[in-house]
């Protein structure tokens, strides 16, 4: 997990603007997309940025890359600018060295502004719980994306340095 050096943190007395990286305060990683036009909103007298979905845009984006978790801790991914896609697969892979009484919650959290982040609840996505009678526990779910940016936190119960977790969590995001 990446972790932001203090000199390169915002102060306390710093708020972002919206739309900023809540710790850097620098807008996100936007890519190249071919597709992308700016629409004028009449309402705010401004551009904002748009997409054509005629093209079948995809990427994956690693919310934990091959995560070793060994304690109890909840940890937040870094968020990704998930506007430009229409729905995306989110693939979980958790498993364990030796078993104890283990424990995953996983919420997938969305933000309009990327500072203000809320856990969605989407039917039977959103907060899932893996214990250790799961594990190895694979997983593959289909969402909509509706809000701009998306990250994914955990919450590990039990963990410790003999009973280790192991997470992989990450999103396939789809343009039509």
């Amino acid at each position: 997990m990446e972790t932001i050096p203090e000199d390169k943190k915002l102060t306390s007395h710093e708020t972002p603007k919206e739309g900023r990286d809540p710790y850097t305060g620098k807008l996100p990683n936007r890519g190249y997309l071919r597709d992308s036009v700016q629409l004028w909103n009449e309402r705010t007298n401004k551009y904002e940025p748009g997409w054509e979905h005629r093209f079948n845009k995809r990427t994956k984006f690693d919310f934990f890359d091959a995560v070793t978790e060994a304690e109890a801790a909840t940890r937040h991914s870094k968020s990704f600018y998930c506007a430009p896609y229409r729905n995306a697969l989110m693939f979980i892979n958790v498993s364990y060295e030796t078993t104890n009484v283990q424990t995953l919650h996983i919420e997938f959290e969305f933000s309009w502004d990327n500072v203000n982040f809320y856990p969605c609840w989407f039917m039977w996505f959103g907060y899932d719980m893996i214990v250790a009678a799961m594990m190895p526990h694979t997983d593959c779910m289909p969402i909509p994306i509706l809000a701009p940016y998306m990250r994914v936190s955990y919450t590990s119960v039990a963990a410790d340095s003999t009973h280790k977790l192991y997470i992989s969590i990450f999103g396939i995001f789809n343009g039509v």
